[in-house]
C-alpha cells in the first residue's frame, strides 16, 4: 500500500489516494476541489476503482460529482446510517448548513447532483479478490461513521472520529456517548498503528494514548 495525502475543500479536509503495485487506486473521502488528486492519479497511470467515505458530512462528500464525472463507473461506499447526508439532494447536510447561506448558494448545484447509487459497507472491503480494509463502525461523530483499518499495512483511516490529540465533534448530528465507545474500539488496536485522520496531522495509536485526553 502506498498513500498520497491531499488537503482539499471547504474544511481543509484530508483526502487520500491509496494505491498498489497493480495500479489500482482508491480514494478515501471526497472534499470539493479534487483537481490535484485527479492529476496525481493521471500522472501515475493509476486506475481509480472506488471512493471510500468515512462519513457523510458536506466537507467530505462535495467532491463526489467531480469524481463521478472524471471516473464514470467508480464505486462509492458509505456507512448505511449516513446515507441521509447524500439522499434527497443532500437534505441532511443542507439542514446542517441552514445558517450558512453563502455556502448553500455556492454549492447548490453540487448538492443537487450528489449520487445516490451508493454501496453500503460490510465488515470488510474486498477488491479484486483481496481484502483491503476491515471496516470498523465508529458512530458518534455521525451515526454512520466508519474507520478503515489494514492490519497488514498497520494503517487506520480514522475520518473525523479520531484526530491527533483530539476527537471529532458530536454536535453535528452525532452522539457523545457513542463517540466514546467508538474511541474505546480504536484504543485496542496495535500501538504502532499509523493513524490518518480526516483533518490535521498524522499520528499513531501509541501517541494518542500518551497525549490525547479522550484516550
Amino acid at each position: 500500500m502506498k498513500i498520497q495525502p491531499f488537503i482539499l475543500g471547504l474544511g481543509y479536509t484530508n483526502s487520500y489516494v491509496v494505491y498498489y503495485d497493480d495500479r489500482s487506486a482508491y480514494i478515501i473521502d471526497a472534499p470539493n476541489g479534487t483537481k490535484k488528486l485527479q492529476t496525481f492519479i493521471e500522472q501515475n497511470n493509476l486506475k481509480a476503482e472506488a471512493v471510500f467515505l468515512t462519513h457523510g458530512h458536506y466537507d467530505h462528500i462535495l467532491g463526489l460529482p467531480e469524481l463521478r464525472k472524471a471516473y464514470k463507473n467508480i464505486d462509492i461506499y458509505i456507512g448505511k446510517e449516513d446515507f441521509c447526508f447524500l439522499e434527497d439532494e443532500g437534505k441532511a447536510n443542507r439542514e446542517l448548513l441552514w445558517n450558512q447561506r453563502e455556502i448553500l448558494e455556492q454549492y447548490k448545484d453540487v448538492f443537487s447532483s450528489l449520487p445516490e447509487d451508493l454501496i453500503f459497507y460490510d465488515k470488510s472491503i474486498t477488491r479484486n479478490g483481496e481484502k483491503l480494509f476491515d471496516v470498523i463502525k465508529t458512530p458518534g461523530h455521525t451515526p454512520g461513521s466508519v474507520c478503515l483499518y489494514s492490519k497488514k499495512d498497520n494503517v487506520l483511516f480514522s475520518g473525523d472520529t479520531l484526530f491527533k490529540e483530539g476527537i471529532g465533534r458530536w454536535d453535528f448530528g452525532g452522539n457523545y456517548s457513542d463517540l466514546c465507545k467508538s474511541i474505546d474500539k480504536l484504543k485496542s488496536l496495535e500501538e504502532s498503528t499509523l493513524v490518518f485522520p480526516g483533518h490535521g496531522e498524522f499520528t499513531t495509536i501509541a501517541f494518542e494514548k500518551e497525549n490525547n485526553p479522550y484516550l
